[in-house]
């Protein structure tokens, strides 16, 4: 069975047939379930992380589709920001900003634009082969001049309302990129480091003493401008090895020596200090003590050090009463104001500076600190901080909206709403909105030298007050050309920023439709929407950029119902990578066992929100366990039951799997509608492989493969439930569903509607379970008395009488009588053992093994040998072979009056006692041979 080619067989006829098209189309007229797509970048090739997100929502579109909703969905791509912009960057070799702009924004730009497309294109070829139902052909792209315009027109809201403003502020900085990034964008990088801290002395001008500071950034040095101590915090001077220093009193036992004094942090304020660095100018109101809320009493000395251009707590504190010392230029180098240091990078700077400091005799101490800290998310280079002018929306003024909006989302986990994103949300800082670079969204304000300023929401706008023609396309450098009029009567320039990247996707609820210009009604039909999904380090981003800015707009959260994924690891839990060895092309394991394999692996094996450990292992045990097992029932049912007529069966056995198979329906049903696509999978992987194959074909083989007595009530109810397991698993499963049910109806199983579940019956399930369980504890005593399953024993008692499946007990202990009986002291003795089936209940096997039932034994283990022999032999299941030679069977003689029935059996005319031209292999402590011959 080649599963692959089923499935490229089954996407051929969903394309030819427009499967999908008639699926949605087919709810007109129904209830709507709404859905977003997250962008994913246009930057590269399509992870396992992207077909993990991509599987599940599959999962829920499908599912609600066939509940009888219409569910509209397209698809969308991000094609901005840093993520094409670096990757261009290494395409061209490039190592710094200004490259780009020797370069040329426009031949930059035009290049970031063209790179898009192959990944475009690798998107739609993936999310085709992996089954994903979605018009990839209407995808939103937001670097289209309909989805800036649309984006203009919310910034042009915002402004309205005094939420987007422009100031100075410490900001996160790349060094490498040269531009700010977002608190959403700085906890998307963070990484484990170990950085050299300091404890220096600055030698105080007003006392005889020194105040001791630890830093974990000694560049910062030269950026000084004061000392900070808590106002009611307790301090002490200190003999340090001759040394007088000022540290808080809970942390003063770092240091060995004699306290000569006690203080509060207000006594020092005030109080001036001698420069560190004098090569770095400053006027006389540095180097003053001042008191701050923020002085640590855990760690460090309980001083700061404040460089306010640095740090946005320094930069608040000295709140325009100190300088701006900023000897550091945008690539994070040293500038000519520290000529010592000059063309350095900061961060590599350090044993430089360290000797420097030793060097003026203020070194006290140098520990290694180990902790988190941010890189860029996309170059992964160190983060600084900087004081930048910026444009910010001021998302701190409508906090607590946000926060009502959170109550009114469904999180699944629910625990994410108030944990994971409500902690971000709590600790909310207005969005740094401007980024200095080049491809993306432009920033749509006009300033004149004057001051005056002015936001544009729409290119009819821009074109009424241009005094140059706007081009048709958006972008720079091209928009960099328009000029407006002031009303000083001088031109107006555009400020020379894009904006965010993740500004983007948070407005896909209204850009998509280029809202409010077009697709009103559209727009309204999906505000907000049903259900997104996406992984969980979106908590920080799309997640949070959509609940921002639909509320700053429209005052709603834009989506009703989330659902978080968790990360696809390796299956050691490390990180996906090709550079480690650990990452299998998608591609390739899709060819080698089929996507439902994959799309199995990823549904089922965790909780959605927890982190997958994904291997070929994995995929390839789904594929044995799952798939085969499923299809190798369809392919059962082809073989003996193709041609059943549907009726309702009296057998218990029947009766039994199709309440199984109702039951399944029901809790699948639940899972799903909670959007538990983990539970709806083991539940109904459970019922394939236990309840269907391991359990009810397999006892009802004779019947199957008889075609006589109760054939076809047997092939019927196969045929019913292989129905309704299709239909069920069409959402989960829908290249299998479709595979089984269309073999079956001709028709496509996703044009149908969920299976009703239909009776359940609770008291014949708890009948099998208990013949189940006395079957168990049945086959533990075969075990533990090391005797084989195919060896018939007379007889089996049961302490409690049973209501049903009396016969299907005594052929699963292959048993000829069964008996009840509760005096269960009369068996606790030999040829009796006994197993508890449950509390103080018995099963007991007389194990008694006559000269008769030996030989039946011996017939059944030659008829497993022969049927081992049939498959090497590649014989199909029905085809006769004129004769089965065995050579040395001992026991000949005593199994002759079985061959007749096992002639039947392994479908031979004829089987003799002779020489056997076959390999030898052990049989029952002698050696035996086996040919067939056809």
């Amino acid at each position: 069975m080649n599963v692959p080619e089923i499935e490229l067989s089954l996407i051929k006829y969903w394309k030819e047939n427009k499967i999908f098209e008639k699926s949605v189309q087919n709810r007109k007229g129904g209830g709507k379930f709404t859905f977003l797509e997250g962008p994913p970048y246009a930057n590269g090739k399509p992870h396992y992380g992207h077909i993990s997100s991509r599987v599940i929502k599959d999962v829920f579109l499908r599912y609600k589709t066939m509940k009888g909703f219409l569910v509209e969905r397209s698809g969308g791509f991000d094609t901005h920001g840093l993520p094409v912009e670096v990757e261009m960057e290494k395409k061209l070799g490039f190592k710094s900003k200004k490259q780009i702009v020797d370069y040329g924004i426009e031949r930059f730009n035009n290049e970031c634009k063209a790179s898009t497309s192959k990944p475009i294109s690798d998107f739609k070829q993936i999310t085709e082969r992996i089954g994903f139902w979605i018009d990839m052909e209407k995808s939103y792209i937001t670097m289209e001049d309909y989805y800036i315009e649309s984006v203009w027109w919310s910034l042009k809201e915002l402004w309205k309302q005094g939420l987007l403003s422009e100031g100075d502020k410490v900001v996160p900085w790349c060094p490498r990129c040269e531009t700010s990034q977002s608190n959403t964008e700085v906890a998307l990088g963070y990484k484990e480091i170990v950085d050299k801290s300091v404890y220096v002395k600055f030698k105080c001008k007003d006392r005889d003493f020194s105040f001791l500071v630890w830093t974990t950034t000694p560049w910062t040095l030269y950026a000084n401008v004061a000392l900070a101590v808590g106002k009611e915090l307790d301090y002490v001077v200190k003999e340090v090895k001759g040394e007088k220093l000022v540290i808080l009193s809970d942390l003063h036992e770092k240091f060995e020596g004699k306290i000569l004094q006690k203080l509060k942090g207000k006594e020092l304020e005030g109080l001036n200090y001698e420069q560190l660095f004098t090569e770095v100018k400053c006027d006389e109101r540095c180097f003053k003590v001042i008191t701050a809320d923020f002085v640590s009493t855990t760690e460090g000395t309980g001083i700061v050090h404040l460089a306010p251009a640095f740090g946005e707590d320094d930069f608040n504190a000295c709140d325009k009463k100190f300088p701006l010392l900023k000897p550091v230029n945008e690539n994070g180098t040293f500038t000519k104001d520290v000529p010592s240091l000059e063309g350095m990078d900061v961060r590599k700077a350090g044993d430089k500076i360290i000797k420097n400091l030793e060097e003026k005799g203020a070194l006290v101490k140098i520990e290694n600190y180990t902790h988190d800290y941010p890189h860029c998310w996309r170059c992964e280079t160190p983060l600084i901080y900087y004081a930048r002018n910026s444009w910010f929306i001021q998302v701190t003024k409508i906090k607590e909206k946000i926060l009502e909006n959170n109550e009114k989302i469904n999180w699944f986990p629910n625990y994410i709403k108030n944990g994971r994103f409500g902690g971000f949300l709590n600790e909310l800082r207005d969005w740094n909105l401007s980024r200095e670079r080049f491809w993306g969204i432009p920033l749509p304000i006009w300033e004149c030298e004057c001051g005056n300023k002015e936001c544009i929401g729409s290119k009819k706008e821009l074109k009424e007050k241009a005094l140059n023609e706007v081009p048709s396309d958006l972008h720079r450098p091209y928009i960099d050309e328009v000029k407006l009029k002031c009303k000083c009567g001088k031109e107006m320039k555009r400020v020379p920023y894009i904006i965010d990247v993740w500004y983007d996707s948070g407005a896909a609820p209204f850009a998509k439709w280029h809202y409010p210009f077009e697709n009103q009604d559209k727009f309204k039909e999906n505000f907000p929407v049903d259900f997104i999904e996406e992984g969980l380090d979106q908590t920080r981003g799309w997640f949070y950029t959509l609940l921002a800015i639909n509320t700053a707009l429209f005052g709603e959260t834009p989506y009703k119902n989330v659902l978080v994924t968790g990360m696809v690891l390796d299956e050691n839990g490390k990180k996906l990578s090709k550079s480690k060895g650990n990452f299998i092309d998608p591609n390739i394991l899709i060819d080698k066992y089929g996507v439902e394999a994959l799309r199995w692996t990823l549904i089922s094996q965790v909780e959605t929100w927890e982190v997958k450990k994904f291997g070929e292992t994995a995929v390839k045990q789904n594929y044995n366990k799952y798939v085969l097992t499923f299809l190798n029932c369809f392919e059962y049912f082809k073989t003996y039951c193709l041609n059943a007529v549907e009726v309702e069966s009296k057998n218990p056995l029947d009766k039994w799997i199709i309440s199984r198979m109702n039951h399944t329906i029901d809790k699948v049903e639940g899972y799903l509608e909670s959007f538990d696509a983990f539970r709806a999978s083991k539940k109904l992987e459970d019922f394939i492989i236990n309840d269907l194959s391991n359990w009810y074909i397999r006892l009802s083989r004779e019947r199957f493969e008889s075609k006589d007595g109760d054939w076809n009530e047997a092939a019927s109810t196969l045929k019913k439930v292989l129905k309704k397991a299709g239909l069920t698993a069409a959402c989960l499963s829908p290249f299998i569903a479709e595979h089984i049910y269309y073999g079956i109806e001709k028709q496509s199983v996703h044009l149908q509607d969920f299976p009703e579940k239909g009776e359940v019956d609770k008291e014949l399930e708890d009948s099998m379970d208990e013949a189940r369980k006395i079957i168990e504890a049945g086959r533990k005593i075969r075990n533990l008395n090391k005797i084989k399953t195919r060896q018939p024993l007379e007889r089996v008692i049961i302490t409690k009488k049973i209501k049903e499946f009396e016969e299907i007990i005594k052929q699963e202990l292959n048993v000829k009588r069964l008996e009840f009986n509760d005096d269960f002291e009369e068996f606790t003795q030999e040829p009796f053992a006994y197993e508890e089936f449950e509390p103080e209940q018995y099963v007991v096997l007389d194990l008694t093994i006559t000269p008769e039932l030996k030989a039946e034994g011996i017939v059944n283990e030659l008829s497993r040998r022969i049927q081992q022999r049939r498959k090497e032999e590649k014989l199909t299941v029905n085809q006769k072979v004129k004769k089965i030679i065995v050579e040395g069977l001992k026991e000949w003689s005593s199994i002759e009056p079985f061959l007749e029935n096992l002639k039947e059996k392994v479908r031979a005319e004829s089987i003799e006692n002779g020489k056997a031209n076959a390999k030898e292999e052990d049989f029952e402590g002698g050696k035996i041979k086996i040919e067939i011959v056809k």
